[in-house]
C-alpha cells in the first residue's frame, strides 16, 4: 500500500470508529433502544476487511492493521452485542416504587440514601441482571465463581 492509499484506509478506520462511538452513545444516552452497529460496519466496508489487515501486515503501518483487525472481530461481533444491548434496554427492575427500567434503577441505586431500599433496589436489579434464582444456570454460577 502506498501512503496515499494509507492515509485514505486511516480516515475511513478512524470514521468508522466515530460512528460506532456515536451510534453507542445514542444507546446509552437512551435515544436509540437498538443501536444500529452492523449498519455503521457496513458503510465502512475497507475499515473491518481482514484481506486488507493482511495487506497492511505485509506492507504497512502495524497499528493500522490492528485497528482493522479489530474491526473485522468488531463487525463478526456486532450482531450479538446489538442484541444484548437490546435486551438491556427492554429489561424492567421490580423496584420498591414498582417497575422500572434497568438503567434507571442502576442510577437509583446509587443515589439512593436508604440502607433498607437500597438493599431492595439492589437486590432487584441483581435479579433483573441474572434472571429470577430458579431460572439460573450452572453456566452462570461457574462465570460467577471465575470472576471472583
Amino acid at each position: 500500500m502506498d501512503d496515499e492509499q494509507i492515509q485514505t484506509l486511516t480516515r475511513k478506520v478512524d470514521a468508522l470508529a466515530d460512528a460506532l462511538a456515536g451510534e453507542r452513545a445514542r444507546h446509552e444516552a437512551g435515544i436509540e433502544r437498538e443501536p444500529a452497529l452492523s449498519a455503521c460496519y457496513a458503510a465502512h466496508p475497507e475499515a473491518c476487511d481482514p484481506e486488507v489487515a493482511g495487506a497492511l501486515k505485509a506492507k504497512g503501518p502495524r497499528a493500522l492493521a490492528e485497528q482493522v483487525v479489530a474491526a473485522w472481530v468488531g463487525r463478526r461481533l456486532a450482531p450479538l452485542e446489538e442484541a444484548w444491548r437490546a435486551a438491556e434496554s427492554a429489561a424492567a427492575v421490580a423496584s420498591p416504587d414498582g417497575p422500572m427500567p434497568l438503567a434507571s434503577a442502576e442510577l437509583a441505586l446509587a443515589r439512593e440514601p436508604d440502607r433498607t431500599r437500597r438493599l431492595a433496589l439492589g437486590r432487584a436489579v441483581a435479579e433483573a441482571l441474572d434472571g429470577p434464582p430458579g431460572q439460573r444456570g450452572p453456566a452462570a454460577h461457574r462465570e460467577a465463581a471465575t470472576e471472583a
